[in-house]
């Protein structure tokens, strides 16, 4: 998954709105997560003069429930397809 958001402010006014990440991006972002075990992060990323995405910092338990509404409910929808996905793998029954 590579839901993104893209923030464009003016002095005192921030917009949000979706933003497709290249799929180097979401490939680097994926390996991170999975070099330190990470079910989910919060990732802030900035694109310099040259087009060169960085990756800032990861918040492994990142607030993200106020930027929901803006996707329609596509975090909360892909959080729980993946846990469901992770409890289904792990079911010992």
């Amino acid at each position: 998954m590579g839901l993104a958001m893209l923030a464009m402010s003016t002095q005192y006014h921030v917009e949000f709105e979706p933003f497709d990440l290249p799929i180097r991006v979401i490939r680097t972002a994926r390996k991170f997560l999975d070099t330190f075990g990470l079910f989910t992060g919060n990732l802030d990323v900035i694109v310099d003069d040259n087009g060169r995405f960085w990756i800032l910092e990861c918040n492994h338990d990142g607030e993200w429930s106020w930027l929901d509404p803006v996707l329609d409910g596509a975090i909360s929808m892909a959080f729980a397809s993946a846990l469901a996905g992770s409890l289904a793998a792990t079911e010992s029954f």
